[in-house]
């Protein structure tokens, strides 16, 4: 289990990128130092309010 504070997983996922109206995969490893937009769905009733999504930096390990 992940927890709150500790460094994301790696992955990939496909991204659509608008100036180039194209989609590419895209690593996480590939934002490191960038800041990072992390969507999630609205909070439900039992779901603690640190599991929540958010902007965040990817920072070096």
């Amino acid at each position: 289990m992940i927890e709150i504070g500790s460094p994301a997983p790696n992955f990939t996922a496909n991204a659509f990128f608008p100036r180039e109206n194209a989609i590419r995969k895209l690593s996480l490893s590939e934002l490191r130092g960038k800041w990072v937009l992390t969507p999630s769905p609205p909070r439900r009733a039992g779901v603690p309010r640190g599991s929540r999504g958010g902007v965040s930096s990817v920072t070096p390990p």
